[in-house]
């Protein structure tokens, strides 16, 4: 039980102490002895313990119950000079060795550059105009699309009818702004791709099996997803739309995630579709083709989706973030392209999601956006599925996340694009990004 001084921890019996030694420990754990079960532990509150591990320590008939080890951040602000910073990617841009930082910025419809120093701390935006006229920058993702050894990007963009009188104004097909990167930090210019209305979520994946990278991404208004696929020069073949549901059904496909569901090898997709409330999976055929969507049943208003394996069966698992709803579901994966029934963790409004080891145990956690309540959830895996969860401040309104490791010290690192604002539909000032850095895991 502890509660006696300052890291001391006392053993309890059906509820009444008996005579054993205190443990001194600044990390403290749960001590049992062999000839008696604990039957409860008392501690304050902020310590967390996973499911209890007996092993034997150095005394004899004993065993430890170890803490479970929580990451905890140092946060600093870059701002991007841009308004509304909505996408992010991670990746070495300029060849140093050095992870930097590429973010859109949705109302001031540029891109921002920010290179990593490579301990955590980033120069000075850098930002490039990507827009074409009538068009609205989204979401971005990084890929060497032309295999000359520098990272490139991928930028999502609405279009809409400038010359209609209408307010708000038609929408008409948006497009993929491609950037080819010359290997210090910038960019050529950008070449863009028709997609459908509204696209907004990215991924990059191959799709077909030839070792180039390709493209899918959710078109919002169109009920569809788009795939291009890579020549592996830098261009790609024109869009192929794929319906995520039947016709007629108003759906809105935002985030999406690709990985091998049924374990055949071939890359899958799942996608959230945020007016029906469920998750399409598009299994691959391995040529860039997929089969008809099939689709399992979550909460109201699903945003973000992401696909890890998280209870460590080598199986490839499911957890969306839920807007309307207000919560979590974790689809644990049954090797064959289906899932169990969601496992819920109701917490607080969910934008995007995105799983990392912030812990160092070797499992999967996961760390989802709430941008009305200005945090990150952090959900630490227990390796069986399950979570644990504690919120960690992020900034105004954050939108998009990326993990890496910032500062090369071997812990995952998070940065968060934010708004900067107390209201999304005003913001007040120039976006930013929040650099986390795990300080202890």
């Amino acid at each position: 039980m502890y509660g006696w001084p300052v890291n001391q921890w006392m053993y309890i019996r059906n509820g009444v102490p008996f005579n054993m030694p205190f443990i001194q420990d600044s990390d403290p754990q749960i001590q049992r002895y062999n000839r008696w079960p604990v039957n409860g532990v008392i501690g304050t509150s902020g310590l967390h313990f996973p499911t209890p591990e007996l092993y034997k320590n150095s005394y004899d008939d004993y065993n430890i119950i170890p803490r479970k080890k929580w990451p905890s951040f140092d946060a600093k602000q870059y701002t991007v000079n841009g308004t509304v910073a909505q996408g992010i990617a991670a990746a070495d841009f300029d060849g140093d060795g050095n992870l930097d930082l590429a973010v859109t910025n949705f109302d001031s419809n540029n891109l921002s550059i920010l290179l990593g120093n490579g301990n955590g701390t980033f120069a000075p935006a850098m930002n490039f105009d990507v827009r074409s006229v009538g068009s609205q920058i989204s979401l971005v993702a990084s890929g060497d699309f032309n295999g000359d050894g520098n990272i490139d990007l991928a930028i999502t963009n609405w279009v809409s009818d400038t010359s209609s009188p209408t307010n708000p104004p038609p929408q008409l097909p948006g497009y993929v702004s491609v950037l080819l990167g010359k290997g210090d930090g910038t960019f050529q210019a950008p070449k863009n791709y028709t997609v459908g209305l509204v696209p907004m979520f990215i991924i990059v994946s191959d799709f077909n099996h030839d070792g180039n990278f390709d493209l899918a991404v959710g078109n919002s208004w169109s009920e569809t997803i788009s795939i291009l696929l890579g020549n592996g020069d830098g261009t790609f073949q024109p869009a192929r739309d794929i319906p995520v549901g039947p016709t007629g059904l108003t759906q809105t496909p935002l985030g999406i995630a690709a990985a091998d569901f049924n374990g055949d090898g071939v890359i899958d997709i799942a996608v959230a579709n945020n007016s029906s409330g469920d998750i399409s999976i598009l299994l691959g055929n391995g040529d860039g083709t997929f089969q008809t969507a099939k689709k399992i049943v979550t909460q109201q208003g699903p945003t973000g989706v992401i696909a890890a394996d998280f209870n460590k069966d080598g199986i490839v698992d499911l957890a969306v973030a839920n807007d309307g709803k207000e919560n979590v579901s974790i689809f644990l994966g049954n090797g064959d392209g289906t899932f169990k029934p969601a496992i819920n963790y109701n917490t607080g409004l969910f934008m995007l999601t995105l799983a990392a080891d912030f812990n160092g145990d070797g499992i999967v956690d996961l760390a989802v956006t709430s941008p009305w309540s200005n945090y990150i959830t952090l959900f630490i895996g227990n390796g069986d599925g399950t979570f644990e969860l504690e919120n960690v401040h992020a900034g105004k309104i954050p939108e998009t996340i990326v993990a890496a490791d910032f500062n090369n010290d071997g812990r995952i690192d998070l940065a968060v694009a934010c708004y900067n604002s107390d209201d999304q539909r005003n913001p007040l000032g120039p976006g930013y990004v929040s650099i986390l850095l795990n300080k202890n895991c």
